[in-house]
């Protein structure tokens, strides 16, 4: 692992660095991640929860989510970049 960070490895506490996030955050403007489909019906899928459609904006991503959580689409997009 050292040889991996020329050994200056530093850790910070979980408070700190929680308090630093949590710093940043405010202080970016809380910017949001723009919302992926995919990516969140891959996340339930793997977590076994569905979101509900009502917290998805937009038809059309409503659309991709359902695609994506219940067909085997995901399945095909991991093949296909291979």
């Amino acid at each position: 692992m050292a040889s991996l960070s020329g050994g200056k490895m530093t850790y910070t506490p979980i408070e700190d660095g929680l308090r630093k996030c949590v710093r940043e955050f405010i202080n970016d403007g809380n910017k949001a991640v723009p919302f992926s489909a995919i990516e969140e019906a891959y996340m339930d899928k793997v977590s076994h929860t569905p979101a509900r459609l009502s917290g998805i904006p937009g038809w059309k991503k409503k659309v991709k989510y359902l695609m994506a959580r219940y067909t085997p689409y995901l399945t095909y997009k991991r093949i296909s970049n291979r």
